[in-house]
C-alpha cells in the first residue's frame, strides 16, 4: 500500500492524507491511525493540492489529437498573416498535398477581414486548402478543395470560399473520410498523452456523426481499452438504431441544434448586434427534435445535444419538457451542451427537468467581457452569457469541459476561468470551480460512485497540482504515477 500526503480536496472538505491499495482508496483522513512504517511507500506532496482525477465533460477527443498535426492558426492576427502561413506551407508540401489549418478567429484580426477563395487560390493554386475557424462551425476553402471534396457550387458560401452551417459540416465530414488510419491512430495517442499531462483521467469523447468520420470512432473503439484513461464515448449520431447496434449507452454530444456566436449561426431570439438581418440557424424543427429525443429516450439512452443561442435552448427545453411529460423517467441525466445564453425562465426549466448542463468556462476568457467577441455579436446580451454562479446557486449540476480543440483540453484553465469570469457576478468560488471538473463531471456520466471524489472505495485516480493552480505536478491512475 501507499500513503499520500498533501492538501487533499474532497467534496466533504480538505484532508491531509489517504491510503491507496489494490488500485483504490482504502482510507482517508487527517492523521493515519497506524504506523507509517507499515506502508511500502510514503509520498508527501507538501502544500500541493491533490484533487480527484479531472474530468473533461466535452472534448472532441480524436479530433484534438489529429488536429494537433495541422497548421496552427490560433495566434494569427490578420488576413495577410493567415495567407502568409498558407504560402509558407505550400513550399513545404508536394503539389496536390492538403494544407489543413485549425483555429483562425477573425474577431482577433486587426483588420477583421477574412480571406476569400480567390485569395487562397492565389497563394495555393495547386494544393487543396481547408482552414477551420476556432469554433469549427465554419471553414475557408480554395478551389482545389472544392473540386476534391465535390462541393456544390450553388450552396451558400462556396463561391466565396467561406463555408458555414451545413456546408461546413459536409466539407468537414468528407475531409475526415480522407484521413489515413495511421494519422487517426497517432492522433488518439497524442490526445491521450495530452489528457494525462493535464491531470485528466476521465474524458467524454464526442465522436463520429456528421462532422467527423465514423472511421475515427471505430478506431477509438479499437484502441480505448488499451489506453490508460477512462473514455466515455458520446456517438454524435441521430440514428438511434445505429447507436444501439454499437452497444452505446448514450447518444449525441455535439448533435447540433444550432451553431456558434462566432460564426453567427447560434440561433437567437433577437438579431445579432453586428448583423441585424440575422438571427442564426436552427438545424432541427420541433417535430424532428422531439422524434429524435423520443426514440433515444425510450431506448434508455442518455441524451446530450449542443444548444448555444437562446432560441436553440428554448427549443431544446421545450422538447425535453414534452418528452418527460409523455415518457417520465427518473434519473435520466439528459444533458444540454454549452447552454451559453439561456432564455428567460430557461435555468428554472432546466432545473425542473433534471437536466445536466455541460459548460466551457474558458469561452468567457477568450470571447467574454465588454470588448470581446460576444459583445460584438450580442451587444449587451454578453452580460447574460455563461451564468455559472446563477445556475449553481439555483441548483443545476454543471459539468466542466473544454470543447477541445476549440479551447485547450486543460481543466486548470477551465477552473481558473470559472473563478475569474469577466462578469464578476457569475464567478464561482474555489470549491464550486473544482467540482465542475471532478465530482460533477463524473455524475454527468453516472460514474460518481467510483470517480470524481477521493473517498474510501473509489478508484485511486488523482492529480497533484501546484498551490497556484497553474501546474500539474503528477497524474496517478489506479494508484500508479502516469505523468510525468
Amino acid at each position: 500500500m501507499k500513503l499520500f500526503k498533501g492538501r487533499v480536496w474532497t467534496t466533504r472538505g480538505e484532508y491531509k492524507a489517504f491510503v491507496v491499495g489494490d488500485e483504490r482508496i482504502r482510507w482517508i483522513g487527517m492523521n493515519p491511525p497506524f504506523e507509517e512504517g507499515s506502508f511500502f511507500e510514503i509520498v508527501d506532496w507538501g502544500d500541493s493540492y491533490i484533487f480527484p482525477g479531472f474530468v473533461d465533460s466535452h472534448a472532441h477527443f480524436t479530433a484534438t489529437g489529429v488536429d494537433s498535426l495541422a497548421l496552427d492558426l490560433k495566434f494569427v492576427k490578420s488576413k495577410d498573416e493567415l495567407l502568409g502561413l498558407v504560402r509558407e506551407a505550400v513550399l513545404k508540401r508536394d503539389r496536390g498535398e492538403w494544407i489543413w489549418g485549425i483555429g483562425w478567429d477573425e474577431s482577433s484580426f486587426q483588420d477583421k477581414a477574412i480571406p476569400s477563395r480567390a485569395d487562397l487560390d492565389d497563394v495555393a493554386p495547386n494544393n487543396p486548402v481547408m482552414l477551420l475557424r476556432i469554433d469549427h462551425h465554419s471553414c475557408l476553402v480554395n478551389s482545389k478543395a472544392v473540386e476534391i471534396l465535390e462541393l456544390d457550387e450553388n450552396v451558400e458560401g462556396v463561391s466565396y470560399g467561406w463555408l458555414r452551417a451545413e456546408a461546413n459540416e459536409i466539407a468537414r465530414a468528407k475531409f475526415w473520410e480522407m484521413i489515413p488510419d495511421e494519422v487517426i491512430e497517432e492522433g488518439i495517442r497524442r490526445a491521450t498523452e495530452l489528457a494525462i499531462s493535464k491531470g485528466i483521467t476521465l474524458v467524454n469523447a464526442l465522436e463520429g456523426g456528421e462532422w467527423f468520420s465514423n472511421r475515427a470512432l471505430n478506431k477509438l473503439l479499437e484502441m480505448k481499452e488499451s489506453l490508460p484513461i477512462e473514455i466515455v464515448i458520446f456517438p454524435q449520431f441521430t440514428d438511434v438504431d445505429k447507436v444501439l447496434e454499437y452497444g452505446f449507452k448514450r447518444i449525441g454530444g455535439c448533435v447540433t441544434i444550432d451553431g456558434s456566436f462566432g460564426s453567427r449561426t447560434a440561433a437567437l431570439l433577437e438579431p445579432y448586434a453586428d448583423d441585424p438581418s440575422n438571427m442564426g440557424r436552427l438545424y432541427f424543427t420541433e417535430e424532428a427534435l422531439f422524434a429524435f429525443f423520443s426514440k433515444a429516450h425510450n431506448a434508455n439512452l442518455q441524451l446530450a445535444v449542443h444548444a448555444i443561442g437562446d432560441r436553440a435552448i428554448e427549443l431544446t427545453l421545450k422538447c425535453y419538457d414534452k418528452l418527460l411529460k409523455a415518457f417520465p423517467r427518473d434519473n435520466h441525466r439528459h444533458r444540454i451542451e454549452h447552454f451559453e445564453l439561456p432564455p428567460p425562465g430557461g435555468i428554472e426549466k432546466a432545473l425542473e427537468l433534471g437536466l445536466i448542463i455541460s459548460v466551457q468556462p474558458f469561452f468567457e476568457i477568450l470571447w467574454g467581457g465588454p470588448l470581446g467577441m460576444y459583445a460584438s455579436r450580442l451587444g449587451e446580451r454578453w452580460r447574460k452569457t455563461n451564468p455559472l454562479k446563477t445556475m449553481t446557486k439555483m441548483g443545476l449540476i454543471l459539468a466542466g469541459g473544454s470543447d477541445s480543440d476549440v479551447t485547450p483540453m486543460d481543466p486548470l484553465l477551465g477552473i481558473r476561468a470559472a473563478m475569474t469570469l469577466p462578469n464578476e457576478d457569475e464567478r464561482l468560488d474555489f470549491d464550486e470551480a473544482i467540482r465542475l471538473y471532478t465530482y460533477n463531471g463524473a455524475y454527468a456520466v453516472f460514474m460518481e460512485k467510483e470517480r470524481g471524489d477521493i473517498k474510501e472505495g473509489t478508484w485511486a485516480d488523482f492529480v497533484v497540482v501546484s498551490p497556484d493552480l497553474k501546474e500539474v505536478k503528477a497524474t496517478y491512475i489506479k494508484g500508479e504515477r502516469v505523468f510525468p
